[in-house]
């Protein structure tokens, strides 16, 4: 049920997010799952164009679904973590404006999540509910909370340099390139 306005800033910011992404990785693979009344994985893709066609292609409607939603990202990790050929790193975004009814199961699911070795950021727009996020203050992943659609860009931005920050091996002028690379492109 996340407005127009949050909708449209939060698909703009996650766009120039993968955009951003592309530019400064040898291999990125992402995958859209959306989540209101149901949960559906719209795409697991390593193609720039699929990923922003179907990052365009999201619309808000009714509901807050996230268990399901989380079971998705999981099966997705999980195959990436029994893959002895892989050498990515996982990230999970979460976006939400609502509550959802299974509080402590999403709780349960992000941190185990979390206790993999993933790293997760969940955005919580004005509105959501931060209790399938944090219970007895234990935090499941970074919360940015009562986030205004003003706000999204700037935490994709955040987000952006905090997973560049990930892949420099000690050597700040990789990550002075990418920071170049990131406001040129700005």
């Amino acid at each position: 049920s996340m407005g127009e306005n949050s909708m449209e800033s939060t698909k703009q910011s996650a766009s120039t997010l993968v955009k951003k992404l592309f530019e400064v990785a040898k291999q990125i693979q992402v995958s859209v799952i959306s989540f209101d009344s149901d949960a559906r994985l719209l795409t697991t893709s390593s193609d720039q164009k699929t990923i922003l066609n179907t990052i365009s292609e999201l619309s808000a409607s009714g509901g807050t679904h996230m268990s399901p939603a989380l079971d998705i990202a999981k099966d997705i990790f999980d195959k990436i973590s029994n893959d002895e050929n892989n050498t990515t790193y996982p990230y999970l975004v979460v976006l939400t404006d609502g509550a959802t009814q299974e509080e402590h199961a999403c709780y349960k699911k992000l941190l185990a999540l979390q206790e993999a070795e993933n790293t997760i950021y969940n955005i919580l727009v004005s509105g959501a509910s931060k209790n399938a996020f944090t219970q007895n203050g234990v935090d499941a992943g970074i919360i940015y909370e009562n986030i205004t659609a003003s706000e999204i860009s700037s935490i994709y931005d955040e987000i952006y340099f905090q997973i560049c920050s990930d892949f420099v091996n000690n050597d700040v002028s990789d990550f002075v390139e990418i920071a170049q690379n990131y406001f040129v492109a700005g």
